[in-house]
């Protein structure tokens, strides 16, 4: 499995705008600490989920991340 590279993204906006721009793949996971600030509110939560499963995008919460720091794991081909 491709290791997660630290990106730029510091909003859900700036992530949104990543995927629907094509610059990350579909299959791709995007890691998040469970306190960024923008997805304390369930709502929000769900929003963002639906928007990145859009793109085919899903998306990693982590308890052991800084708040603000946002990873993306390259998509893998699949196998069979």
């Amino acid at each position: 499995m491709p290791s997660a590279a630290p990106t730029d993204f510091r909003s859900l906006n700036d992530i949104l705008t990543a995927a629907t721009e094509g610059r990350m793949a579909p299959r791709s996971t995007v890691e998040m600490s469970m306190d960024h600030p923008e997805l304390q509110r369930e709502a929000a939560v769900v929003s963002f989920v639906d928007s990145l499963n859009s793109h085919q995008i899903h998306l990693q919460r982590n308890v052991r991340m800084s708040p603000l720091y946002v990873y993306v794991r390259p998509s893998t081909p699949y196998t069979e």
